[in-house]
């Protein structure tokens, strides 16, 4: 069985008519997806995914991925807010602890401010995406998320999938 593929026809929508783009501004994201890695340059750091959520939201499933977060005493301010965002209390771990990141941060729901900007790459100019800041869910967002997907406040995970 053959599985054509039209490269040079793709207009960045989906079969169903949407854009892969993520609608910019807050959205309502679980962690998806975290892995603890090293850059290019040799520093720690960790891959995150976000996936947005919400019963009216037609960006609801979309995955924001390659959100990178690297680990030096320069650039950790970044992760601490993602980490502050899903839980102010959060305590002391080590990033490279696969446990630990499962337990702590992935599947966990916070709001993401997503934004879009314009970048090139190889000499071709390309729409990417990235979280631009994160933020606690509010009560009245608590209450929402409870209704719609219960106690755990994110829609049902797979956890097959889990990255540990």
């Amino acid at each position: 069985m053959a599985v054509e593929i039209d490269v040079q026809g793709f207009d960045g929508k989906t079969e169903f008519g949407g854009s892969y783009l993520i609608t910019e501004g807050e959205q309502l994201a679980f962690v998806s997806d975290v892995v603890f890695k090293t850059s290019s340059s040799g520093n720690p750091m960790l891959e995150v995914s976000f996936e947005v959520m919400g019963k009216d939201n037609a960006d609801s499933g979309k995955q924001l991925r390659f959100q990178f977060y690297v680990l030096t005493e320069k650039a950790i301010g970044r992760f601490i807010g993602l980490c502050r965002a899903i839980d102010k209390g959060m305590r002391k771990f080590d990033a490279s602890d696969s446990d630990a990141l499962n337990e702590l941060i992935y599947g966990m729901p916070l709001v993401i401010e997503v934004q879009t900007y314009e970048d090139e790459y190889n000499g071709e100019k390309k729409m990417r995406q990235r979280v631009n800041r994160h933020r606690c869910l509010s009560p009245d967002e608590e209450s929402q998320l409870v209704e719609w997907y219960g106690e755990g406040m994110v829609p049902a995970i797979d956890d097959s999938d889990v990255p540990y």
